[in-house]
């Protein structure tokens, strides 16, 4: 079986690093899909903070500290899609012979037990699409928000359309734990911009780990309660990371 993992890429320098060590060793290839310009939804010009070099060294830089799999390689593709679907769906084309892709994004890290797992899941997943759990962490390592809500994060390109909802430890989700510049930057250019709570951003830097630990969503009114966490629980990957010993991501 054929393994690879997949990343849509525009910025993400601040957790890219440990994202990739995190699935590197379980995959034979891993494919880039990096575009310059905004493509979330809301296509931009706004210069994004993260250069594509910043990104690739980054990148580069993780799998020279990963033990890979013999005959490991990666591809980087460089594009202007016209919206972040069409980004994504260029994967089929990239390696149209994987027999399943993990779909990593720059913010999402995995513990090495989840990533098994999940080869395990998606060797025996008989749809397309295979959703996982993720925990959502909330301005730091310290607190993080669960919902219901599952991502595509596992794909079998030879199986039929559907849905399977795999019950497997959460991938870690840090789009909420960036620097406040990025952050800023996402919103901008984001495919749910114009629902995003005018309150929100100002409520997002305000936080303390006082509270408030309710109605934090970002588009949703009366969701997600942040919960305190471990961070010695965190995988092996984050524990060097400069954001571990930080009470506020900043």
């Amino acid at each position: 079986m054929k393994i690879i993992a997949f990343t849509a890429l525009h910025y993400g320098m601040d957790y890219l690093d440990a994202a990739i060590r995190s699935v590197a060793p379980f995959v034979h290839e891993w494919y880039f899909a990096y575009s310059p310009v905004g493509s979330h939804g809301t296509r931009t010009h706004t210069v994004c903070p993260e250069s594509e070099s910043m990104l690739r060294a980054e990148a580069e830089r993780a799998f020279s500290r990963s033990p890979l799999q013999r005959g490991f390689d990666y591809a980087w593709y460089t594009q202007d899609w016209n919206h972040e679907g069409e980004q994504r769906d260029s994967v089929y084309t990239m390696c149209p012979d994987a027999d399943l892709i993990i779909v990593v994004d720059a913010d999402e890290v995995w513990a090495p037990e989840a990533v098994a797992d999940a080869v395990r899941a998606g060797a025996a997943q008989t749809t397309h699409d295979g959703l996982l759990p993720f925990w959502h962490f909330w301005r730091s390592f310290g607190w993080y928000c669960t919902d219901g809500h599952r991502p595509v994060r596992l794909i079998r390109p030879d199986m039929p359309a559907g849905n399977t909802y795999h019950d497997l430890p959460p991938v870690y989700h840090f789009g909420y734990a960036q620097r406040l510049e990025i952050v800023r930057y996402k919103i901008g250019i984001h495919g749910h911009r114009t629902e995003w709570r005018n309150d929100w951003l100002a409520r997002f830097e305000a936080w303390t780990p006082a509270g408030p630990h309710n109605d934090l969503h970002p588009v949703v009114y009366d969701f997600w309660t942040a919960r305190p966490f471990a961070k010695e629980q965190m995988p092996a990957v984050l524990a060097e990371h400069p954001n571990y010993g930080k009470g506020i991501v900043r």
